[in-house]
């Protein structure tokens, strides 16, 4: 969970870092990404000792866990809080997602968060191959080649 949340986390402070103009917010961001940054890194040394011992069947699981928890935390990040604040300002959720993904920058928005630390993280851990890659791409998590630079080599197991 450090791995998926944590590393979301990271990907959306350094977004919400970089659309800020106030100092004040800037201090706090940084402190909260130097945090959030620290978990998604102990989840990250976590899971290297777990996958180097696991079976091939207990990998597949965990990329399908890993998906299934992404895929639900995309769904989620477009239409709750349009729910909420939508109709406050004369928007309908359901019409505005409907128009988000009809553009054509639509993947490249949407991918931002999951793509700065979460994604290439489970690549490297072999938690994203070509049995879920073009799941991820379907539903606008991963957009691009960065994914594809990565490549499936291991990441060192720390001693």
């Amino acid at each position: 969970m450090q791995t998926l949340f944590e590393g979301m986390a990271v990907g959306i402070m350094d977004l919400v870092k970089r659309a800020n103009t106030s100092p004040l917010i800037a201090d706090i961001i940084t402190r909260v990404h130097q945090d959030e940054a620290r978990h998604a890194a102990f989840g990250i040394l976590s899971m290297r000792r777990i996958v180097q011992d696991s079976t091939p069947d207990e990998m597949v699981e965990m990329e399908d866990f890993a998906y299934s928890v992404l895929e639900t935390l995309n769904a989620n990040q477009q239409l709750d809080m349009l729910r909420l604040f939508g109709p406050k300002y004369g928007l309908d959720p359901d019409n505005t997602v409907q128009m988000m993904h009809s553009l054509e920058e639509w993947g490249f928005v949407n991918s931002e968060p999951f793509m700065h630390t979460v994604m290439p993280n489970l690549k490297r851990l072999g938690l994203v191959t070509e049995r879920t890659e073009q799941q991820y791409r379907d539903r606008g998590i991963v957009f691009g080649d960065k994914l594809d630079l990565i490549g499936n080599r291991a990441l060192p197991i720390a001693s």
